[in-house]
Order: C-alpha cells, then sequence, then structure tokens
C-alpha cells in the first residue's frame, strides 16, 4: 500500500461506517469552485447523509489497479458502498465531469457500466456558480496558491491583481468548461431521469438555511438541527479588481459593483 494511498481520505478507515447496504444513493454533480466542497463536507458532518467525497479524484484513481477496467470500477464501487453507507442507509458521491469521463466515458461515449451505474442513484444534486468568471477567477486563483478550501477566512484580492497570459487563457478555458458542465449535467440527468435538486454556489453563501434544509429534504432527512458549512466563503468581493484586470487584459472595459 502506498503513501499516497494511506494518506487519501477516500480510502482512510476513520471515515468508515458500520457495513450497511444503500437505501438512498445520491449525486452531488458539480465543477470545481462552486461550493461542492463546502456542500458535501457539511452533509459528510451531518452524520447521516453519507460520506460525499470526491471518490473518482484522479489521486484515488491512481491508486486503483491500472488499467481502469470495468471489473475494477465495479469492484470499488462495491467496496465504496459497504463502508461508505451511513448507519441510517444514505451513500452520497460528489463526482466533477472530468473525472466522470475519465471513469465512465470511453470513445467520447458513455459506457454501459456507466449509465447502469448512474441510474442506480436515486437522487442528485445539481451544483453550479451563476458568476462563472469569478467561478474560473477562483480556479486560476486556487491552482496558483495551492488551496482549494479553507476553513479560515482568507480575502482573495491580495492575490487577484493580475494576470500572466497563462493564466488568461486557464480563466477562458475554465469559462468554456463551467459553462459545457452545466449543460452536461442537466442533459444527463434528465436522460436517466434522476430525480434532481438543483442549486448554486451564490444560493448557498447568501442563504444557507434554506438551501441545506431543501437539500437534505431532497435526501429524504428531516434532522433536528441542520449542519454549519465547515469551510469558507474565500473571496470578499467575488474577485471585483480581478474582473477588471482579466477583461481589461482581453480588450474589454467594464464597471463591475461588489455583490
Amino acid at each position: 500500500m502506498s503513501n499516497t494511498y494511506q494518506k487519501l481520505a477516500q480510502f482512510d478507515p476513520k471515515y468508515d461506517c458500520v457495513e450497511t447496504t444503500p437505501r438512498v444513493k445520491y449525486l452531488i454533480l458539480s465543477e470545481a469552485r462552486s461550493g461542492s466542497t463546502m456542500l458535501s463536507s457539511a452533509l459528510q458532518a451531518s452524520g447521516i447523509a453519507g460520506v460525499p467525497m470526491e471518490y473518482f479524484h484522479p489521486d484515488a484513481a491512481s491508486c486503483l489497479p491500472q488499467p481502469i477496467t470495468e471489473k475494477v470500477v465495479v469492484q470499488y464501487i462495491t467496496d465504496l458502498e459497504s463502508r461508505r453507507t451511513t448507519p441510517n442507509g444514505i451513500f452520497g458521491i460528489k463526482l466533477q465531469l472530468q473525472q466522470f469521463k475519465r471513469f465512465f466515458v470511453r470513445d467520447n461515449r458513455l459506457t454501459g457500466y456507466g449509465a447502469r451505474y448512474l441510474r442506480s442513484f436515486d437522487k442528485c444534486i445539481i451544483l453550479n456558480r451563476k458568476d462563472r468568471l469569478a467561478q474560473a477567477i477562483s480556479f486560476v486563483e486556487a491552482k496558483k496558491r495551492g488551496m482549494w478550501n479553507s476553513e479560515k477566512k482568507i480575502d482573495e484580492r491580495a492575490y487577484s491583481s493580475s494576470f500572466t497570459t497563462r493564466e488568461t487563457e486557464l480563466v477562458l478555458y475554465r469559462l468554456l468548461a463551467a459553462t459545457k458542465t452545466k449543460r452536461t449535467w442537466e442533459n444527463l440527468s434528465n436522460s436517466l431521469k434522476i430525480n434532481s435538486y438543483h442549486t448554486d454556489y451564490e444560493m448557498l453563501v447568501d442563504d444557507w438555511p434554506t438551501q441545506i434544509k431543501l437539500i437534505m429534504g431532497h435526501l429524504g432527512l428531516r434532522p433536528l438541527s441542520y449542519p454549519e458549512p465547515t469551510t469558507v466563503k474565500l473571496a470578499a468581493d467575488d474577485h471585483h479588481d480581478a474582473k477588471i484586470a482579466f477583461l481589461s487584459e482581453i480588450g474589454i472595459e467594464s464597471n463591475f459593483r461588489t455583490r
């Protein structure tokens, strides 16, 4: 067993539950910098909503037998469901589009076992971010600092004053990726007829109590108290200065107001 394997939360026994068969399975379908860690960590902290981690993250995939065949995926999934289902029978996964493609898409087509697995889920939460420019800039800043989430309040304005040519190109790429991801998740959930709840980063940040209550209700959960987010919003101003710097870099003048 590698050191990487031992360090990954996806494989750490301390997050395991008493072996239980799932009665409700759900997906969090998201894209980077959309608030998915804020949501998934709070659901996990509730103790009754499964342990919805990124089980198909590249780091986790690298620890599996290679190449990643249908047999490998099915065995991995079976193992996950047996040890990461909370005692009340809830199992959850957080999934991003590139992770989904690596495991379940071959030659630009959804594999048969991928379709069967996705259909086995009862519910999904589709999480987007309305302000896709802020989302793209947040991705570049997180990549630059190596900090993808935090439990401490940090004002990202200090990191967002200018962009290199490469960073400008990456912001453009992430803008397109976020738009494509939203469309793909919506089309997929509709085609597979998965019962979906749609929310976004802005609603989570602006009205967490209402959103977490609706989300847990969607999962059939009515706890006596609802979990608070375990991570915080990093940008105090939705990347106001960074947006202006980016638009200036690509030849567009604009005047954003801070939310």
